[in-house]
């Protein structure tokens, strides 16, 4: 049974560390805020760090990142050393889902990683008419 699903739990894996990666400091500014909020709130840095525009009213998105240094990061590290440690001739046990897990982690790692917010110095903020730098709701503070 768990050996079937194993495909559905490596994607879920990498999806979580690719929501990780791109939200991670947004949602840290939405720590005390109710589940729905943190819903909305993760709605609108997954668009406005990808796509630069908020899709939430009330909520200012924040301003797409494209961010080269973040692509090397603890989740690419990771699965490009499963996804290597499956490719060795030798008789490791679930080399198959080791190397499964590690293309996922590898994938989401440095997708993740490229819109990522980073550092002022590696990555580079693309502001729209419709982002504002803050975040927080509206009449909201950020500190």
């Amino acid at each position: 049974m768990f050996a079937r699903s194993w495909g559905k739990i490596s994607t879920a894996i990498g999806g979580l560390a690719f929501l990780q990666q791109v939200s991670g400091e947004d949602m840290h500014n939405a720590q005390n805020l109710p589940i729905g909020d943190k819903a909305k709130v993760l709605v609108n840095s997954l668009t406005g760090r990808i796509f630069g525009v908020g899709v939430v009213p009330g909520l200012n998105a924040p301003p797409q990142t494209f961010n080269f240094g973040g692509i090397f990061n603890k989740w690419s590290g990771l699965g490009a050393g499963l996804w290597l440690l499956a490719k060795q001739p030798i008789g490791i046990p679930h080399k198959g889902k080791a190397g499964r897990l590690g293309r996922s982690l590898l994938t989401a790692g440095v997708l993740g990683g490229f819109f990522s917010p980073g550092n002022l110095d590696t990555a580079s903020q693309h502001s729209h008419v419709s982002a504002l730098q803050n975040f927080a709701f509206a009449g909201g503070s950020t500190q």
